[in-house]
């Protein structure tokens, strides 16, 4: 029987060491319950021509509507990174990701959490340790530390308070390409957790001299079943939606057709919309021009849904996933 991986090996397999000219990384992390409150935070430090910071951002997004948020900047000297990568310690706060549990703390004026995760899935580690795109000894990674976890806490974001019983969720990116050598165009990354279900899939669309190629990345188990990892997984973005603030659009709807059954993701909710460079909370101008210039100004929304799975069961589980734009607007798709 193959070992099943554990968070270590996940965010370790296949490191790369960080560079002077670029290095990015972020630990993402989110929780919902089942009436439908969901939050997401990350943290994600950036070293860029020699300048070492870190962005933070959590938002929450209550049932009955609104929004809540807290951003912060931190210097790179301010964060202390494990060796394993499964530890970062921050002004105010800390995130371990374990095998039996993982937690994360902070406490801020504009917002405190104490959180904690019990895992239901091994990590994991796609294909090629997790290596989305080469380019010569450089990568583009991205793991799941946790696919689906049991998530009890407290949060609060500015005048919001939830007491959270529910499911959640974490991964891990990771990236030495420089940004004009990235040639990513669109990102279709989600995830549908319960008690019963679990789907993982995620999508980045590149440029090519043949035109746009993806690679998929898909996980899914039901119920007590056996996890199936699987790889171009025929998907289908449907029901487009035109967003003025962005002067683009999203899908709202996306079906995959897997082994065990057609997977859709409909009924949804827009969380957020907007451009990459006015999420985050750089700390300098540098960093706002390079993401405005250089990564060609990207366009992110952020979707709740629904999702079920073969035979619509009687509680659809609830879909966290993103449709994301860089450089050219050419050849998306839809």
């Amino acid at each position: 029987m193959t070992a099943q991986p554990t968070v270590s090996d996940a965010i370790n397999d296949g490191l790369i060491a960080p560079i002077w000219s670029c290095y990015f990384e972020k630990w993402y992390l989110d929780g919902q319950t089942p009436d439908g409150d969901f939050f997401f935070l990350y943290l994600a430090p950036m070293t860029l021509l020699g300048h070492r910071s870190a962005e933070f951002v959590c938002c929450l997004y209550p049932h009955g509507g609104g929004e809540e948020q807290a951003r912060t900047s931190f210097k790179g000297g301010q964060l202390e990174i494990a060796d394993d990568r499964c530890g970062v310690r921050f002004p105010g706060g800390h995130l371990q990701l374990g095998d039996e549990q993982t937690t994360f703390e902070i406490e801020r004026d504009d917002m405190a959490a104490r959180l904690s995760y019990e895992p239901m899935d091994p990590a994991w580690i796609p294909t090629e340790g997790g290596t989305l795109l080469k380019r010569g000894k450089d990568h583009l990674r991205w793991v799941v530390p946790m696919p689906r976890g049991r998530l009890t806490g407290t949060l609060r974001v500015g005048d919001t308070t939830l007491e959270l019983q529910g499911h959640g969720y974490s991964d891990y990116v990771q990236s030495n390409i420089f940004p004009t050598r990235l040639p990513l165009r669109e990102l279709l990354w989600g995830r549908a957790i319960s008690e019963d279900l679990l789907v993982v899939w995620n999508r980045p669309g590149f440029a090519s001299p043949e035109g746009r190629t993806h690679v998929s990345r898909v996980l899914v188990r039901q119920g007590d079943g056996e996890a199936q990892r699987l790889e171009d997984v025929p998907t289908e973005l449907l029901d487009w939606i035109d967003h003025p603030r962005t002067e683009d659009r999203y899908p709202s709807r996306v079906t995959m057709t897997a082994p065990a059954g057609p997977i859709e993701v409909d009924r949804t909710r827009l969380l957020l919309g907007e451009f990459v460079a006015d999420v985050q909370p750089y700390s300098t101008a540098l960093e706002r021009w390079f993401y405005r210039k250089v990564a060609g100004n990207p366009v992110e929304y952020k979707l709740l849904s629904q999702a079920t799975m073969g035979e619509p069961g009687p509680t659809p589980a609830w879909a966290a996933h993103e449709w994301v734009l860089f450089g050219p607007r050419d050849q998306v798709e839809g």
